[in-house]
């Protein structure tokens, strides 16, 4: 039986085909918490903590972006290790000081076509003091008009946990990427200054319970990174709206 299990591991389905064929697999449709079993994203997250996609040079940003885009509430749980696993795998390169052991980052325009198709599309434009780049906002609508995604809440909230979390893991790993003369993708801050953070946060915060896993994190780094995003009357105001409506 060991002989077998060696033969199907190491010959039929080795690391690189299993690698290449789990891009090839639909992700799930409105992915949430009451969806059971072990299912394709399970897969690709163990395969991103083993950095099998970037020893075997197989694009895996596409497979991830859509899957992200396909979440409803309740979170699913996989959700926000699946995010740190693919943030740490852009950033930190698996072999030392080579830039091809990294995966590709989500585009800007990608990100903002998931706010594009929002109900606050319409003040994209002129949300937080009206610094979002005309450019990126025409490339997200240009993009938004040849997709056919539908997203939800969960699905900005958890593409604001990735922008948060990437500032954050590359901030930390400056001296390295330094050292080792390496170029790393730096979002721009007009990107950041054309989401509707308080309106996002104060919306999860309603529903904790659907967010359990990513509402804490996500409010460490904005704190970490955009403290003025987390003024103490705007939590005050979110708990007293909590409190009537309950």
């Amino acid at each position: 039986m060991a002989r077998m299990k060696t033969i199907f591991t190491q010959d039929v389905f080795t690391e690189q085909v299993v690698t290449a064929h789990a891009v090839k697999v639909p992700v799930t449709p409105s992915l949430n918490t009451n969806i059971m079993g072990f299912l394709p994203v399970h897969c690709i997250h163990q395969l991103l903590k083993s950095r099998a996609f970037t020893k075997h040079k197989v694009p895996i940003k596409d497979w991830i972006y859509k899957q992200l885009c396909e979440t409803v509430p309740p979170l699913h749980p996989v959700l926000p290790p699946l995010v740190e696993a693919y943030v740490n795998s852009i950033i930190v390169p698996s072999t030392k000081g080579r830039n091809d052991t990294t995966n590709e980052p989500i585009s800007e325009a990608e990100i903002m076509v998931i706010f594009e198709r929002s109900i606050f599309a319409s003040h994209l434009s002129t949300c937080n003091g009206g610094k979002a780049s005309q450019s990126l906002l025409e490339k997200s609508k240009a993009m938004s008009k040849q997709s056919d995604i539908v997203t939800s809440m969960t699905a900005q909230l958890l593409l604001l946990y990735y922008l948060l979390l990437y500032e954050d893991v590359r901030l930390a790993n400056m001296r390295s990427i330094v050292a080792a003369n390496r170029s790393v993708k730096r979002y721009s801050q007009n990107i950041m200054a054309s989401l509707p953070v308080k309106y996002l946060l104060q919306e999860a915060q309603k529903e904790q319970h659907h967010y359990a896993g990513l509402l804490s994190p996500l409010l460490r780094l904005l704190v970490t990174h955009y403290p003025h995003l987390c003024l103490v009357e705007d939590w005050l105001y979110g708990n007293v709206y909590v409190v009537d409506k309950s």
